[in-house]
């Protein structure tokens, strides 16, 4: 999927902000991580690739920047969902 595809779908998550080029091949690495081994072991039943980053990856994000908004400082969080 294309960079350019990428921020297209997880535009509506980010209320108006962007991902980064950095932000955007992490992601892009993790998806094709995902679809790669998600043939191999089922880690989701998903497997719409446009499904695919709206529910894992925007969802995540769209809560991480409700979690962190206004926090000052570094966190991190992790989805166990």
């Amino acid at each position: 999927m294309t960079p350019e595809k990428i921020r297209e779908l997880l535009a509506p998550f980010l209320e108006g902000d962007a991902l980064s080029d950095q932000q955007v091949q992490l992601v892009s690495q993790h998806f094709e991580l995902l679809l790669r081994w998600n043939s191999r072991v089922n880690l989701t039943s998903i497997t719409e690739p446009e499904q695919i980053l709206a529910r894992h990856f925007g969802e995540s994000l769209f809560a991480a920047r409700k979690l962190y908004q206004g926090a000052s400082g570094i966190g991190s969080m992790i989805d166990l969902g």
